[in-house]
């Protein structure tokens, strides 16, 4: 159990950090004292404290930028303030986004998907060199058997800058994780990511604005793309490792209410950028997602207490 010293430290530093609030300052409070040894409270001070180092430090302003991205379009879906935040300053990617940063850059898809073809084969075949057309159906059954039928052609996390893809107004530009071509030549792309819950049960809204705006503002020669899929793995310690498991894929399709909802969030960052000041809805912030969010540190909404949103942020 954490010492009474070590309790009290931690709540300064949580004041010091903005938990300004009695509600957020408490849940904060609670989440990280809730089971804590004296070992696990140490390593919570440390971390609290070098978060308290970084909100000090003198931060280098991001040069402002033309375009918009998928990525921007995404982190304004997940909150209106982050994406302020991330537009405005340079913010440290979070223990999770490196180590996510990371997998992207180590992760082999084709073998994933080779296993995964594998497995099917063993499972749902004769085990026969030369499959049936019956068999390949089984096999490429389901949004798995257009990856695995597939072919990859770009890797965003592996190419340069000079690779990234603009739509044809020039105003957006991105790179998506994946683009796949059929054998009929048509294209699709996939987005990979991490989470810490144990299982996605359905793709998040701000993962699928970012896949709709490849999949609608951008094309690959010329080619667009049919549809996207999101695929989500969820982290997991395993002997003092990150590793992934629990894979989940979901498909992002092509139609009226996901090209609405992609052109209400565009429409919402045009604004903040065109006017520079907005109404923030403060019943939108939930304490669980404000405590996790990579912007905390210098979020100073997470109170609850202001109800203007500026472009660019003021710290």
């Amino acid at each position: 159990m954490a010492t009474e010293k070590q309790a009290k430290f931690i709540s300064n530093l949580l004041r010091q950090l903005g938990y300004s609030t009695q509600k957020l300052h408490d849940y904060a409070y609670e989440r990280i004292m809730s089971g804590a040894s004296v070992e696990s409270a140490s390593y919570d001070i440390e971390k609290l404290l070098s978060d308290l180092e970084l909100l000090r430090s003198k931060r280098r302003k991001i040069k402002f930028s033309e375009y918009y991205t998928p990525t921007g379009l995404a982190e304004y879906a997940f909150c209106p303030v982050s994406y302020s935040i991330k537009a405005s300053y340079y913010i440290p990617e979070s223990i999770e986004e490196e180590a996510g940063l990371k997998h992207h850059e180590e992760f082999n898809l084709e073998k994933f998907l080779k296993n995964l073809f594998i497995k099917r084969k063993r499972e749902w075949t004769s085990n026969e060199e030369r499959l049936s057309d019956a068999e390949k159906d089984r096999i490429y059954k389901g949004p798995y058997g257009d990856l695995l039928s597939s072919k990859i052609i770009y890797r965003g996390h592996q190419s340069d800058k000079n690779t990234a893809f603009y739509s044809e107004k020039g105003k957006l530009v991105g790179k998506p994780d994946f683009i796949f071509i059929r054998s009929n030549g048509s294209k699709f792309v996939l987005e990979e990511k991490h989470t810490w819950q144990p299982v996605i049960e359905k793709p998040w809204f701000s993962n699928m604005i970012q896949v709709l705006a490849y999949i609608y503002g951008l094309k690959h020669e010329s080619d667009e793309f049919d549809k996207g899929y999101l695929l989500y793995f969820s982290w997991h310690n395993e002997n003092r490792r990150l590793k992934t498991r629990n894979a989940r894929l979901f498909i992002v399709e092509k139609n009226h209410k996901n090209y609405n909802s992609l052109k209400m969030i565009f429409d919402k960052v045009k604004e903040l950028r065109n006017k520079q000041s907005i109404s923030f809805d403060v019943s939108s912030l939930k304490l669980a997602k404000c405590i996790r969010c990579s912007s905390r540190l210098f979020c100073r909404h997470k109170t609850g207490e202001l109800k203007i949103l500026k472009y660019p942020y003021y710290l």
